[in-house]
Parts: structure tokens; C-alpha cells; sequence
């Protein structure tokens, strides 16, 4: 779901996630652009500042950024058996 932040700055998106199967492999992706980097108080910048992305503090432990063709992608690991959630922030 989506919801706007207050102040109209961006949006906040949360997502649930159920399996009953552990899969090591299982990534969910946040965000892809040319370029993603992570600014030293944890928010992550998005195609030389065209927007950042604040992941609630759990997720931004096991993020990982790669490289895929020219790309990048910011992903995190969603492949425990159970419900888990994410939620993180698009700012602009």
C-alpha cells in the first residue's frame, strides 16, 4: 500500500510478504536506476539525486546494492518461511 508523507515530500509504501518455503535466493527489489548509492546516514540516493529512499532500519541492514547490465539495484532478502513486512520511504 501507499501513502503520502506528510508535507506531500513523498510517499511511504509498505508490503507483506508470506512463504512457507526458505528460499536463500529470494530477493525483492526496491528500486532499480543508473546509479544508487547509500549517504552516510543510511537514506540511499537514486539517479544522481532524482530521488532518495529511506528502508526502515531492519531492511537497510540487508540491503544490498548490485550491479545488473548497466544498472543498479537496490534488493533485500525476502526468502525466510512466515509473514514478514517491508517498509520504506520514496522522498524527493
Amino acid at each position: 500500500r501507499f501513502l503520502p508523507l506528510d508535507g506531500g515530500k513523498g510517499i511511504n509504501r509498505e508490503l507483506q510478504f508470506t512463504t512457507n518455503v526458505s528460499e536463500e535466493n529470494r530477493y525483492y527489489r526496491v528500486v532499480a536506476g543508473h546509479s544508487i548509492s547509500e549517504l552516510p546516514n543510511g537514506i540511499y540516493q537514486v539517479n544522481d539525486k532524482s530521488f532518495y529512499l529511506d528502508l526502515e532500519e531492519d531492511a537497510q541492514n540487508r540491503a544490498i546494492i548490485r550491479d545488473n547490465g548497466k544498472k543498479q539495484e537496490l534488493i533485500v532478502p525476502i526468502g525466510q518461511p512466515g509473514s514478514s513486512s517491508l517498509s520504506y520511504h520514496y522522498i524527493w
